[in-house]
């Protein structure tokens, strides 16, 4: 069967997320981190507060945070950014995936690229993340199926095709 699959701006957004999303326990890790980081501002911001002792302790940590801040936004521009410069984003395609390639065609051109061309693939509810590389991949999105149910039909598909993100 054919779908047809257009990636929008939250779409790309999305799946720069889907890729960087750490495991699960990388992430209990950093949540564990950043709440021992607030509360340890929270407590020089306290100090400084009541005894007028730290300030340059509390205005490391202020930075930090301020650094962390413009990280977060202007990685936030740059993928944005880059899906307005990448004009193929942009064009709607159409996809087929037969059981020995993964077939797309739009306005621009037509791939026919095998299976063993891709590493692995990484999926959530609303993208799947087909892998060439540890860095390229190929999106596509829910919307493109006509339900949930043939969405997850395809992404379990796909993992008879290829291991698993990890």
């Amino acid at each position: 069967m054919t779908y047809t699959c257009k990636i929008e701006l939250t779409d790309y957004r999305h799946a720069m997320w889907l890729h960087v999303k750490p495991r699960a326990v990388f992430a209990v890790l950093g949540i564990f981190l950043l709440a021992l980081f607030t509360l340890l501002t929270l407590f020089i911001a306290y100090l400084y507060l009541s005894k007028g002792q730290h300030f340059t302790q509390l205005c490391l940590m202020l930075a930090v945070i301020a650094y962390f801040a413009f990280v977060i936004l202007w990685t936030r521009a740059r993928v944005k950014r880059t899906y307005q410069q990448s004009k193929l984003l942009h064009e709607p395609f159409t996809f087929e995936a037969t059981d020995t390639h993964l077939v797309t065609k739009a306005s621009f051109g037509e791939s026919n690229i095998p299976w063993t061309a891709f590493l692995k693939w990484r999926a959530d509810s609303r993208l799947l993340l087909i892998y060439q590389s540890d860095v390229l991949f190929h999106m596509i999105t829910r919307r493109a199926f006509p339900s949930e149910q043939e969405f997850q039909s395809f992404v379990n598909w796909i993992a008879t095709k290829l291991p698993a993100f990890k």
